[in-house]
């Protein structure tokens, strides 16, 4: 029964976050908000929604462990299952060279600054006022590259006006209460899953939380694969990745303290390397190629099976 509730909640979980994002696009049309500035905000924030409100939850539940492996998990899944298995379908090639300039670098300096303070064994509301403000720095830089380099859009017409504002209002409602009332039933099963099979909690994180939350990204990134939108799957990992890990943990440690054992540092240095990997990669060939990918895929079931045999 545990299983099934979880299916069902990470399932409403992602409905929750598609209806939320559906709203949230038509009243920032209505009120003629550009939509690349929504797309760099809310959308950013949005493929993520699942996990980070999983990891919310539990943190405002105090079980922190649990909120932060499940942020190390996401990004895991992320970062080496949804760019490893899209390298073996065809080679991930870089077309937007900002990317490299601006949006990996972001990265790899919020993995820096969670591996350090995870070296401290304690993130606490300081570390995660830091991380919470530097990810407002980066929405700050992707909104003045976008007010910078503008594309002209159609707008849309609003017909029906009124209705269809309080309608697309009352489906951000309901999308952010279904995201929330998931979020608790898939916090509180999976906590029972571990405790029934006598595991430690990261590896249900690793396995069943991080593969229900990240199947969108994985879904949206393998459909951009096929119609050749190469930036839409960098941008979409690394966008998840960097709100993980500095929105999503920084609320997470400001509302309870996190504190950290070795097993969490060791995944977060195994992340950054692998990040730096796929960074030198893409900076010298220009992409990541079939072979590379299968690197990737072997370095995310190697690390979780040895996490399943050592808890």
């Amino acid at each position: 029964m545990i299983y099934l509730l979880l299916i069902i909640g990470l399932a409403g979980l992602i409905k929750g976050a598609d209806i939320l994002i559906s709203g949230s696009f038509f009243v920032a049309n209505f009120f003629k908000i550009p939509k690349v500035i929504v797309g760099l905000t809310v959308v950013t924030i949005g493929t993520c929604l699942p996990e980070a409100s999983i990891s919310i939850i539990a943190s405002l539940d105090k079980n922190t462990e649990l909120a932060m492996n499940n942020i190390l998990g996401a990004n895991f899944f992320n970062f080496l299952v949804v760019i490893g298995t899209c390298a073996m379908i065809k080679n991930v090639s870089v077309t937007d060279k900002n990317i490299l300039k601006r949006d990996f670098p972001f990265l790899i300096l919020f993995y820096v600054l969670n591996c350090f303070f995870c070296f401290n064994s304690h993130i606490g509301k300081a570390e995660g006022i830091l991380l919470f403000s530097l990810f407002v720095l980066y929405i700050i830089s992707l909104i003045r590259y976008a007010v910078h380099n503008k594309v002209e859009e159609d707008e849309i017409p609003c017909s029906k006006g009124k209705f269809l504002l309080l309608k697309n209002i009352l489906m951000i409602v309901i999308g952010g209460a279904c995201v929330h009332f998931c979020g608790n039933i898939v916090v509180d099963n999976a906590e029972a899953i571990a405790k029934n099979l006598g595991i430690n909690p990261i590896v249900v994180s690793f396995s069943l939380l991080s593969l229900g939350a990240g199947l969108p990204e994985l879904i949206t990134s393998i459909v951009a694969l096929k119609k050749n939108q190469n930036e839409i799957i960098l941008g979409n990992v690394l966008g998840s990745n960097i709100v993980n890990s500095s929105f999503v943990l920084g609320l997470c440690s400001f509302f309870n303290p996190i504190s950290v054992d070795k097993k969490m540092f060791s995944n977060l240095v195994i992340l950054l390397l692998s990040a730096v990997l796929v960074f030198v990669v893409l900076k010298q060939k220009g992409q990541v190629k079939r072979y590379q990918g299968i690197i990737l895929l072997t370095i995310y079931f190697s690390y979780t099976l040895y996490l399943f045999f050592v808890s």
